[in-house]
C-alpha cells in the first residue's frame, strides 16, 4: 500500500532473525540501529535506567541502514 516504516532494531535481535531482517529490506522498509542489546527497563531502578541512558548516548550514535 505504499507504506513504510523505518524499524530500530537491537543488534542481538537483528543476528537472531536475519531473515526477518532480508525481507523487511527487500520490502523498502528502512532498518535503524537501536543499540546491540539493553536491559529490560522494568526489571531495574531509575538511578540504572539513568546510568544507562547516560552511557549509551555517549558511546553510541545513531545509523539508518536503507538499501
Amino acid at each position: 500500500k505504499g507504506i513504510f516504516a523505518i524499524f530500530f532494531c537491537q543488534g542481538n535481535l537483528l543476528e537472531q532473525y536475519p531473515d526477518d531482517v532480508i525481507y523487511a529490506i527487500r520490502k523498502g522498509f528502512n532498518i535503524g540501529n537501536h543499540s546491540y542489546s539493553h536491559p529490560k527497563f522494568s526489571n531495574i531502578n531509575l538511578d540504572q535506567g539513568i546510568s544507562f541512558f547516560i552511557t549509551f548516548l555517549l558511546r553510541d550514535s545513531l545509523c539508518f541502514f536503507s538499501f
